[in-house]
């Protein structure tokens, strides 16, 4: 991608300046991008440097991409960074495209390199301002095509930006590939969770939990425990 000129962003009568990382610049700032997911509002694993960086250099030449770091600056302090790259391919069999996504993701590649709670870095209060000011510096770099913001904890929040600041007859937005996670409710406790159940469900789980249970044993003491009864499970 082109386009080396800095975007500036005027959000609560503070500017902020994105400026596009080198590799070297990349691999070199180790210390000032995990202090800065330190104090982040974002995933410390599958955001720190350790983790892209060797998601890079195990996948980067086979998704045949280029790193696209983005760093965000509120005067000279570092309050951002956008992990992304961009890569060519071809979708549909007949699309020439030119993709940014984020580093970790692979977006529908017949073999899955997925991260998850992808996003930028930046602490709680900058988080909006530090999207939009990636939003608006990529409109403002010409080449790409597609931008995927994938496996985010905040998709509805890319969606809002980017159709906002994005011109509808050049742009458009779509959600797709949606994914549902499922979640159980364990506010009253466990036993009163299992109690709501079906009968069978329930079963289905003390199948799962004892077998589990007895393994965990059996591997930190060298020998297998009798498995607890479902009346055990059920008292918690």
């Amino acid at each position: 991608m082109q386009g080396e000129e800095p975007t500036r962003q005027a959000a609560d009568h503070r500017t902020l300046t994105v400026r596009r990382w080198s590799v070297e610049e990349w691999l070199g700032n180790e210390v000032a991008w995990n202090d800065l997911v330190g104090r982040s509002a974002t995933d410390a694993l599958f955001l720190s440097w350790e983790w892209l960086t060797n998601w890079w250099h195990c996948f980067g030449s086979s998704v045949g991409g280029m790193p696209e770091i983005l760093a965000v600056y509120q005067g000279a302090d570092l309050v951002g960074l956008a992990p992304l790259y961009c890569r060519r391919l071809v979708r549909g069999g007949f699309v020439p495209t030119l993709s940014v996504q984020f580093l970790g993701l692979s977006w529908r590649d017949d073999v899955p390199l997925i991260s998850e709670y992808l996003d930028v870095i930046a602490a709680a209060g900058d988080l909006e301002r530090v999207r939009e000011a990636c939003v608006r510096f990529l409109l403002r770099a010409p080449g790409w095509t597609e931008f995927v913001a994938g496996f985010t904890p905040a998709a509805a929040r890319w969606r809002e930006l980017y159709s906002r600041c994005a011109a509808a007859r050049v742009h458009y937005v779509r959600e797709l590939d949606r994914s549902v996670a499922y979640q159980a409710d364990l506010t009253a406790g466990f036993p009163a969770y299992l109690r709501d159940l079906h009968q069978s469900t329930r079963r289905s789980i003390w199948l799962i939990w004892a077998c589990e249970y007895s393994d965990a044993l059996a591997n930190a003491n060298g020998s297998r425990r009798p498995r607890p009864s479902a009346s055990t499970l059920a008292a918690g």
